[in-house]
């Protein structure tokens, strides 16, 4: 799931259509497609991670007391909801400089 939502991001290049007034709505699908996804992957960690799977649904915005099947379905997630800003929830592990 995750993969492929990188995968569209890595085809429709939002941040250069961005640049381009015109391509206003292939920014605003791209972005949309990612948060779904990303919502989706998030309800779906949510039994094995109890507390980042919840934060990540609160931080985009999502219900995360929604019912699994419910969150699971396509398009649940409301265009233009505004993300809610965060901790990290899984910060990147450093390598020890030897």
């Amino acid at each position: 799931l995750l993969r492929a939502g990188n995968r569209h991001v890595d085809v429709t290049q939002p941040w250069k259509a961005a640049k381009d007034p015109g391509k206003g709505p292939v920014v605003a699908d791209a972005l949309y497609t990612l948060a779904e996804t990303v919502r989706i992957a998030s309800a779906l960690l949510t039994p094995i991670l109890p507390a980042k799977g919840p934060e990540a649904l609160r931080q985009l915005g999502a219900d995360p007391s929604l019912d699994l099947r419910r969150a699971l379905q396509w398009g649940v997630g409301a265009p233009g909801t505004a993300v809610v800003p965060g901790a990290v929830l899984f910060p990147r592990i450093e390598a020890p400089k030897a």
